[in-house]
């Protein structure tokens, strides 16, 4: 069966376009990422998303996760997942026909990679939520969104139920949802990276969360 198409979400302004512009010129020529960090309640309570038929949902466990490592579009690397499950890390996905098509991970202790300079720390209670991914042709039906509430009712049985997220400023249509989901923003924080220099930076409200972005040295 064959999803029906949906539209995407974007830049709805000419500001809002001349600003991203402005922030990826800053970040080709000085190194600079900025993100705006968010707390809040989990996304567990509320009822589940009406989801086409053909979609299922479901936590991960290790065997399964393996399988879909390499997998096209996944960006599910092995030295990634080997690292996420040794943490503890959880992830729940969207399957359409057994294949993989959407999942996100939580995170209960850092330090959780950014990429391949930077990690992530944040003060032990909270769950980081990172790595949500959907493949581009199943964008549009809200099935991260049950995919976040599956693992979210997993946790908050278990305690956890705050957790903090960041998004890079540069993506607009993220901040709106999360503006819509009622997440509260901390405050930002960075790094710059140039010439041999790894400078990070975070305002006061995420230091009160401890979050901040640490050199992978």
């Amino acid at each position: 069966m064959q999803l029906p198409t949906a539209s995407g979400g974007g830049p709805s302004s000419y500001r809002e376009l001349l600003f991203i512009k402005l922030m990826n010129g800053m970040r080709r020529v000085f190194g600079l990422y900025v993100c705006a960090v968010q707390t809040g309640s989990s996304d567990s309570a509320g009822e589940m998303p009406q989801l086409p038929p053909e979609v299922e949902i479901r936590l991960l466990g290790a065997p399964e996760i393996r399988r879909y490592v390499d997998g096209a579009g996944l960006d599910l690397r092995g030295d990634s997942v080997d690292a996420a499950l040794a943490r503890g890390d959880v992830c729940a996905g969207a399957f359409v026909a057994r294949q993989l098509v959407s999942y996100t991970w939580r995170a209960l202790r850092g330090p959780v990679p950014h990429n391949a300079d930077w990690e992530v720390l944040w003060n032990p209670g909270l769950v980081y939520r990172y790595k949500a991914l959907t493949l581009p042709e199943y964008r549009g039906f809200r099935i991260n969104e049950a995919v976040a509430k599956t693992v979210d009712r997993h946790l908050a049985k278990e305690g956890h139920d705050v957790g903090l997220s960041f998004v890079e400023m540069t993506n607009v249509s993220s901040m709106r949802t999360l503006t819509r989901k009622g997440r509260r923003r901390i405050g930002y924080a960075g790094y710059l990276q140039r010439f041999g220099l790894y400078i990070p930076f975070r305002t006061a409200g995420c230091r009160r969360y401890g979050f901040r972005f640490n050199h992978r040295k």
